[in-house]
């Protein structure tokens, strides 16, 4: 094999997935919750901090779902049989699939949260809706198609 002009070093000449690229700065951006927040913060700081908000309470009631059946089969009853899609880490567009169904379902978490689990810290306020739809707006905007089509 011809030796190369330069000295190549695998990790720092490797070229990354577009796609890659774009999910980690998508769920990055779920994460934000306003602008100052982000400033000076390290990526990691950023992603620990979306489990409090919005997204942490949606993300927290359907993991509470996957992991307490009992739990899951109330909702299914309050429901007719549906239920809250998982997000991915690895799927931005995972995120885009539970925020719409969870707003769909709207009625029947509230009335969930009424009837069972009122006290839950993760409990989904009005306010905590109107970002819920402003997040998925954010995800419908033109550019979503594309970027649907690289990851």
């Amino acid at each position: 094999m011809p030796a190369l002009p330069y000295n190549y070093d695998a990790t720092e000449h490797r070229i990354r997935c577009l796609g890659h690229i774009l999910n980690l700065a998508v769920q990055d951006l779920l994460c934000v919750k306003d602008i100052e927040q982000a400033e000076g913060a390290s990526l990691g700081e950023i992603s620990t901090n979306y489990r409090f908000g919005p997204l942490g309470k949606l993300h927290n009631l359907v993991v509470t779902f996957a992991r307490n059946p009992e739990k899951l089969q109330r909702f299914k009853v309050i429901s007719n049989g549906l239920i809250l899609p998982r997000d991915n880490s690895t799927r931005w567009n995972s995120w885009h699939r539970l925020i719409q169904r969870a707003i769909k379902l709207q009625s029947f978490i509230e009335r969930y949260y009424n009837s069972w689990d009122r006290d839950s810290p993760d409990y989904l306020t009005q306010e905590d809706w109107i970002v819920l739809e402003q997040v998925l707006r954010s995800l419908c905007s033109p550019s979503r198609s594309m970027l649907i089509s690289l990851v």
